[in-house]
């Protein structure tokens, strides 16, 4: 008994030493440099001694992605990723109201944000995405789930415009300006699918928490598994996170969205204004 006790109480002690940063950012999150002179550096490992990628400047910002060892944290500063000390960073992203979400709303956004993941989609961010981006989502996501939108011509089989468009309008809520798509041969009307198959997303996602960030937005913190498998059991989408952990035992994604709805009862009008998978 005294035993179990001592454990219990080194792991309490454990548990209060962690640093407050490593208890509230979370993947995804906005943070700044700061407590430094000039600089921090960006490392390629979670070691001072591996290779420099980029110095960042004291109140640069960057995005969390997930904590490593020795007191590292894992970052994206424009383009690059890498590993910075933790104790130099601040959290600018505000939590928002924790959301506890019904069976049916769990499943309308594991359904939803299936749609970006069985593409193959890990990131969309409204200012950065490009339009090529969103054209090649729409043309897989009607090629996995719109068979009956696709012509067979002998020069193979053709997706017509408007059903690109009208995607890329429902679930982004953007206009496109360019339609061009390098994957595919588009010749003004209709998009050209020339593979036999379908291509293998990063698998099913499982919503794990749920904020509230007022004005009809919903951060939503979920994992994605599955990946390599073809997924064609409906019941996925209702799975809790250790459901899906017992299932799919392999290390799962991890991904933070932002979604634009009404209400999450019901898919009609969900948009999509953020998402990062790692």
């Amino acid at each position: 008994m005294k035993r179990r006790s001592a454990i219990l109480l080194a792991a309490a002690m454990m548990a209060a030493s962690v640093p407050a940063l490593a208890e509230t950012m979370r993947i995804g999150d906005q943070a700044v440099v700061k407590k430094c002179k000039e600089y921090i550096t960006l490392r390629e490992a979670d070691n001072v001694q591996a290779t420099e990628l980029a110095r960042i400047p004291l109140g640069g910002q960057v995005i969390y992605l997930d904590p490593a060892k020795n007191g590292f944290a894992r970052v994206e500063y424009g383009d690059t990723q890498g590993f910075v000390k933790t104790e130099y960073l601040g959290n600018q992203t505000a939590r928002g109201t924790p959301f506890a979400i019904t069976e049916e709303e769990r499943r309308n956004v594991n359904l939803f944000l299936t749609n970006f993941t069985e593409t193959g989609m890990k990131r969309y961010d409204a200012a950065s995405t490009t339009d090529a981006e969103l054209v090649r989502f729409a043309v897989l996501h009607a090629w996995l789930n719109r068979s009956g939108q696709w012509d067979v011509t002998e020069w193979g089989s053709r997706l017509e415009q408007d059903n690109v468009t009208d995607d890329v309008l429902r679930y982004f809520g953007r206009l496109l300006i360019l339609l061009d798509q390098p994957d595919f041969d588009y010749d003004g009307a209709y998009y050209y699918m020339h593979e036999p198959g379908a291509p293998i997303g990063l698998g099913f996602v499982c919503a794990s928490e749920v904020e509230t960030l007022g004005g009809g937005l919903y951060r939503v913190y979920f994992g994605v598994y599955g990946a390599g498998e073809i997924i064609d059991d409906d019941g996925v989408y209702d799975l809790l996170p250790e459901q899906a952990a017992l299932l799919y035992p392999n290390t799962p994604f991890q991904g933070c969205a932002v979604i634009r709805a009404l209400g999450l009862n019901s898919r009609d009008g969900f948009r999509l204004e953020s998402l990062r998978i790692e």
